[in-house]
């Protein structure tokens, strides 16, 4: 089982750390190890992104940003070993199962290697 402490995402039974802290930006300009990233955004997505950091406790949106890869890392890490990404309802034992077309191509993609 796969255990989230904020902000960390730690991978069961190996000694791999996913870190929000770890994550990595790349865009045009880089300063040192520090690289500067710039995204136009609709006002949909501006907004979404103000109540997801509301939400979640995070002052700014390079956090957002951070934990958003934090997660779509360990996701794509899982589906390209054959596994799924799914919520699970303790209570009406179900789960939902996430498809994205990020995972479908990680996963695809790790199949074919």
């Amino acid at each position: 089982m796969t255990n989230i402490k904020d902000p960390r995402l730690i991978k069961s039974g190996t000694a791999n750390t996913y870190s929000s802290d770890d994550a990595l930006l790349s865009g045009a300009e880089t300063r040192g190890s520090q690289v500067r990233l710039q995204l136009e955004l609709s006002k949909e997505a501006s907004d979404e992104m103000s109540n997801l950091m509301n939400r979640c406790g995070l002052a700014t949106r390079k956090d957002l940003i951070n934990n958003a890869l934090v997660l779509l890392r360990w996701a794509v890490d899982e589906v390209e070993k054959g596994g799924s990404i799914s919520s699970v309802d303790p209570i009406n034992k179900s789960y939902t199962e996430i498809k994205t077309p990020a995972l479908d191509y990680a996963s695809r993609r790790s199949v074919q290697s």
